[in-house]
């Protein structure tokens, strides 16, 4: 929203193709990162933020 509202996208000027193209591109962008992340680390960013901040220990992901 903050992009779109950068870009002065939020005042009704967009036609129905660029809506589309930007809900695209940042359902792409969002799954690309969300599949890094997977691969890399066993939990998501919040909840390794709430096992720090309880202290329960983490497992690693098993393959």
């Amino acid at each position: 929203m903050g992009t779109l509202e950068a870009l002065a996208l939020l005042d009704g000027s967009a036609d129905l193709i660029q809506v589309a193209l930007c809900a695209s591109l940042f359902l792409f962008a969002v799954t690309l990162a969300a599949s890094i992340w997977a691969t890399r680390w066993a939990h998501g960013p919040v909840e390794a933020m709430m096992r720090r901040i309880t202290a329960i220990p983490s497992r690693k992901k098993s393959s």
